[in-house]
């Protein structure tokens, strides 16, 4: 087996171990409204964070922000809101 065929088959058995780990979902009240301030935040998050995912409702009377990753730090999430000039709380489950 070549090293490159080698290389190919630890590649793929890394990401069938990455598809094992579990993903998180959590969940936050924001006061985002409007989309292109949503999609501004998305970016900045997804770039700052490993996350899966990054959505918004805001047409949802509590603004959903939602992020999937296999970690999520709320708090800092948060905090990073918080330096945006945004509100931003954890709903519970």
């Amino acid at each position: 087996m070549s090293l490159a065929q080698m290389l190919v088959a630890l590649l793929l058995v890394w990401g069938c171990l990455i598809k094992t780990i579990p993903t998180m979902i959590e969940v936050f009240k924001t006061d985002v409204t409007e989309v292109a301030v949503a999609a501004y935040v998305r970016k900045k998050l997804m770039a700052n964070y490993d996350l899966k995912e990054v959505s918004f409702d805001v047409q949802d009377c509590d603004h959903v922000l939602r992020i999937e990753s296999h970690k999520v730090d709320s708090m800092q999430v948060i905090t990073d809101m918080e330096a945006l000039g945004l509100q931003c709380s954890v709903l519970p489950d």
